[in-house]
């Protein structure tokens, strides 16, 4: 497994203009010790050739990879105007992905509207279908993110029939730790399939692991799964310069003592 920092991680401090997206990697590259790094779309200052030219030569003279973009996504809408605009979206930060070299796109299915999901059901898996056509053809891997118990993704039943409904290899699972409202009991189902994991910190302790998800008990899992893609940081508390760099020495620690840390670009 390789390590990557999440940029929404430092989204605080991004807002209030603490430190600028150059100085993040720096400090992704020389303090966190990370592999990679997850682009988030709001927090890129820009999508211009020169700014994404500029992105990747520093990145690359880190030693980090881009590991994913990740845009936001809602395939729940009953306007299909914003379905459309959603979609010319996610194909946007497809090619942006390819520009970057980066092999991955983390994407939501959504929310339905209404809480009306299995009459929005169809038309989520129709969006999905048609951005995952466009990945595949470009060569990118979507990873769909598990993202709360009102959404389209709500559980691994869920995930799992997105899924075999979907059925692309250019789609997988993006684990997010923290998400699943049933906590392990989804993570142990969507484990075997992931293409990413999102190592949620929301309650941190002081040795940097977390108060409420227990990556002593994921990290096993994810070893015993046959995982060995990106393990993306996501700190969701207070006081990120504290903590982060805490989280990320933690979880290396972790992966060593199991032995599946590895080192370097991917791709």
């Amino acid at each position: 497994m390789r390590l990557a920092c999440n940029s929404y991680s430092f989204h605080k401090m991004f807002y209030r203009e603490d430190i600028n997206h150059f100085e993040w990697l720096e400090l992704c590259a020389k303090q966190l010790e990370v592999d990679g790094v997850e682009l988030v779309f709001d927090l890129l200052p820009s999508t211009e050739k020169a700014f994404l030219d500029e992105t990747a030569k520093a990145a690359k003279d880190l030693g980090l990879e881009i590991c994913c973009v990740s845009p936001g996504s809602n395939f729940g809408y009953r306007s299909q105007y914003e379905l459309e605009a959603d979609i010319r979206s996610i194909r946007r930060w497809i090619d942006i992905a390819c520009y970057l070299e980066a092999p991955m796109v983390r994407i939501y299915a959504g929310a339905p509207y209404n809480g009306d999901k299995e009459g929005l059901w169809p038309q989520m898996i129709a969006c999905l279908k048609e951005v995952t056509r466009h990945a595949g053809a470009q060569g990118r891997l979507l990873v769909l993110e598990n993202s709360g118990k009102t959404t389209f993704a709500a559980d691994s039943t869920d995930v799992k029939r997105i899924m075999r409904d979907v059925g692309s290899k250019a789609l997988a699972p993006l684990l997010d730790t923290g998400n699943f409202y049933d906590g392990m009991t989804s993570v142990k189902e969507i484990a075997p399939m992931a293409g990413m994991v999102h190592a949620k910190f929301r309650n941190p302790r002081e040795d940097g692991s977390d108060e409420k998800v227990d990556y002593e008990e994921i990290v096993p899992l994810l070893m015993n799964s046959g995982f060995d893609g990106y393990m993306s940081i996501e700190f969701e508390a207070e006081e990120e310069m504290k903590y982060v760099p805490r989280v990320a020495e933690y979880l290396s620690r972790l992966l060593d003592r199991f032995g599946v840390r590895s080192h370097g670009v991917v791709i």
